[in-house]
């Protein structure tokens, strides 16, 4: 049976100030490539507790794990804050979001991202999510696929108050520009009443409209024969 040979370099690592504020890095390589089978090939860790803060898993150079994120990130009470899944150097996990950070004071996901090959993408739901640590409200929604804003069914891109939920900005989007089929593809609302205050950019029947008076015109005079 042959055995990996790795070569293992040590350095000092400026990324992340611990209690010590000194911590060192270690990385696994093979064939001058960061490269480790069945571990992670870089661990950062404080130089005088051992505590570790990073994880990143590589194979031939490129960030890849085929079960579990292939990027850790962890407090000094060794709590996950945040993990990306890679797959051979393309973020990407097919059954949750390839990416998620959390607010340890609380406990809350407050970013998560859906990739697919490297691109953005989620079908039927949004591709990125904020929410508010302390809240839990989702302050931003953003529908993409393959990479391009894209939505058919609703607004691409949502905004809410962290404090009353209420939606105060949507923008209706299309392979990656502004669109809708009638009425606004821009609306701004008032944060604690939801009232429509703005509208912008708008469309009857799928083409723009330079302005809410010819809109209702449009509206109006019906649909073309």
């Amino acid at each position: 049976m042959i055995l990996d040979t790795y070569t293992v370099e040590i350095s000092e690592d400026e990324r992340l100030e611990t209690s010590s504020g000194q911590c060192i890095r270690e990385e696994w390589m093979k064939d001058g490539k960061a490269h480790r089978s069945g571990g992670p090939a870089v661990i950062v860790r404080d130089r005088k507790t051992g505590e570790v803060f990073v994880e990143e898993f590589y194979e031939n150079g490129k960030l890849h794990r085929d079960e579990g994120p292939a990027r850790i990130w962890r407090d000094v009470s060794g709590a996950t804050h945040s993990e990306e899944y890679w797959r051979r150097g393309k973020q990407h996990r097919l059954d949750g979001p390839s990416a998620r950070v959390v607010d340890i004071r609380t406990g809350v996901v407050t970013q998560e991202a859906w990739y697919k090959d490297g691109h953005i993408h989620r079908e039927g739901a949004p591709a990125v999510v904020f929410r508010d640590g302390a809240t839990g409200i989702a302050t931003d929604e953003v529908w993409y696929l393959n990479g391009i804003q894209d939505r058919n069914d609703g607004p691409a891109f949502i905004k809410r108050d962290p404090q009353t939920g209420v939606v105060f900005h949507e923008e209706w989007l299309s392979s990656g520009g502004s669109y809708r089929q009638d009425g606004p593809a821009v609306i701004f609302r008032d944060p604690n009443t939801g009232a429509i205050t703005s509208v912008e950019e708008m469309f009857f029947e799928g083409n723009r409209v330079d302005s809410q008076r010819d809109f209702n015109q449009s509206s109006r005079a019906g649909p073309k024969p």
